[in-house]
């Protein structure tokens, strides 16, 4: 997303690898208004303004390769074939095949597809190359995280087993900014059939509990 003001470049990492074996199929297949969880999530992120997309995939999801990227030529996807490897080098992956991170990226993981269009732009107003900007509801931490692209080459020397939070950890505690916002989109986490029947009633009924 270009910033007419502070001319800022926005990037993001979709994290769709995951086998999700508590779900019974990988979440990049779960179906949203008649298409793929990951392509949902990929469009939402485009008309965010959001100006490349790295989709990190897994081998079973090889066949989505194509449609992801005929979407726009803004995304690119990359294949995780070491799942055994966790997340995080899922991230390092998709930081890689990124042309041009910019400004800073978000890590937006799959399984966390419900944060609002006004949270992006809430965050993204804040953006900065050195610092994390996190969404904060109801006084808890939530997705999508917004890293600053001069932290990129930390990332890719923290130890797999650390997680991507690994990295709140080594930078500078003043570093990380909270930004509280009305969605709690942002702690919606989808693990099994259930997580995902209720995201999805709430999705279609906002006024639900």
């Amino acid at each position: 997303m270009i910033n007419e003001l502070n001319s800022i470049r926005i990037s993001a990492v979709i994290l769709a690898a995951g086998e999700g074996k508590r779900m019974g199929l990988p979440k990049a297949l779960l179906e949203i208004d008649n298409q793929p969880l990951v392509h949902w999530l990929a469009r939402k992120l485009l008309a965010s303004g959001i100006d490349e997309i790295s989709v990190v995939l897994n081998e079973q999801l090889a066949n989505l390769e194509d449609s992801l990227t005929s979407l726009s030529s803004k995304i690119h996807t990359t294949m995780n074939r070491q799942l055994e490897r966790g997340a995080l080098y899922s991230f390092q992956l998709g930081l890689k095949n990124l042309n041009n991170p910019g400004t800073a990226v978000f890590l937006v993981p799959v399984d966390h597809p419900f944060f609002q269009a006004q949270t992006l732009t809430n965050l993204i107003s804040h953006s900065r190359v050195d610092h994390i900007i996190l969404p904060r509801y109801q006084e808890k931490r939530g997705h999508p995280p917004l890293i600053g692209s001069k932290l990129i080459d930390l990332i890719h020397t923290l130890p797999l087993e650390s997680g991507a939070r690994g990295l709140y950890k080594v930078v500078p505690p003043e570093s990380i900014q909270e930004i509280a916002v009305e969605d709690p989109g942002i702690l919606r986490n989808i693990n099994t059939p259930s997580d995902w029947q209720h995201a999805l009633e709430v999705y279609h009924n906002p006024d639900s509990p």
